[in-house]
């Protein structure tokens, strides 16, 4: 476990390397996402991220994990869309450096954005939502308390199978 070498920054148009490029067009790294269905460059990664950006209710951390005295890249955690209105937001994420795969990095980083909701957005929930067989995300989910609130059954394709859609919810502060 790198607890505590795990550490979250708003991610930056500089931090989109070839390396980064490569995880989003890896399809181990991805299956479970939308972003399975695209093609990455580095152009259009940049894109993507300045558009983002410009979005006040969408904002994407890169994941580090600090090594000696240098910094990693190893993946990204997302908060967005922010509802205002109702005052909570889904939260998504992927590690993309093999090499940092089962080391509780996405437990640690779910933690931390937790932190981050509270403090910086004062949100009162988060969501998020994962393919009924991404197993791991699961896990990671329930260690962070996340409670399973839904199953959309067969909302999902999967290498051409319809799988359920399990939404789990963590309240962060009760309704006052």
């Amino acid at each position: 476990m790198l607890q505590n070498k795990v550490f979250l920054e708003i991610l930056k148009t500089r931090n989109v390397s070839k390396t980064y490029v490569s995880w989003l067009n890896d399809y181990d790294t991805v299956k479970y996402t939308d972003q399975k269905n695209f093609t990455h460059t580095i152009k259009s990664t940049i894109d993507y991220l300045k558009n983002n950006q410009k979005k006040n209710n969408q904002i994407m951390y890169a994941i580090y994990v600090k090594d000696q005295k240098k910094k990693i890249h190893v993946g990204n955690i997302k908060l967005g869309p922010i509802n205002l209105n109702h005052n909570y937001s889904e939260m998504s994420y992927f590690i993309g450096d093999k090499n940092f795969l089962n080391k509780g990095i996405a437990t640690e980083a779910i933690s931390k954005i937790i932190k981050i909701a509270k403090s910086k957005y004062k949100l009162s929930k988060l969501i998020a939502g994962t393919y009924s067989n991404n197993i791991a995300s699961q896990k990671v989910l329930l260690k962070n308390k996340f409670k399973k609130e839904a199953d959309f059954r067969s909302q999902l394709v999967f290498e051409k199978e319809r799988v359920d859609h399990y939404w789990y919810g963590l309240v962060l502060k009760s309704y006052e």
